[in-house]
């Protein structure tokens, strides 16, 4: 996910993300270890804000694919990335959430698509 934020990549595509990511980049062991990624990573991105009225789009989607109401956070996340062309992440479940808009990829199907390295 490195090359995520390669100059290579940042020189073409423009970056967001939502305050509940952010969050998770704040607890990583690499960020702890090296404050300093953290502000490099901030200078690079927008932060997306949170629609609560518009994640509500994605609780009936979430019951009849997982059988069960999606976690609130996830919701948040994919409503928030409603304006985006790509949601990158590991977290396939995305895919079965959100079959078009924004088309979910993986960082490594990501780089793959803008001709990034891999």
């Amino acid at each position: 996910s490195s090359d995520l934020f390669s100059n290579e990549v940042t020189s073409r595509v423009k970056f967001a993300v939502n305050p509940i990511v952010l969050q998770e980049l704040f607890l990583s062991s690499e960020v702890h270890s090296h404050p300093e990624l953290l502000r490099s990573i901030q200078e690079q991105l927008e932060i997306l804000p949170l629609d609560p009225l518009r994640a509500t789009k994605w609780v009936t989607r979430a019951k009849e694919l997982r059988n069960r109401i999606a976690h609130s956070n996830d919701l948040l996340i994919l409503s928030s990335a409603a304006g985006c062309d790509y949601l990158v992440t590991d977290d396939i479940d995305f895919r079965a959430l959100s079959p078009s808009e924004p088309k979910v990829v993986t960082p490594r199907e990501f780089l793959e698509q803008i001709g990034g390295r891999r």
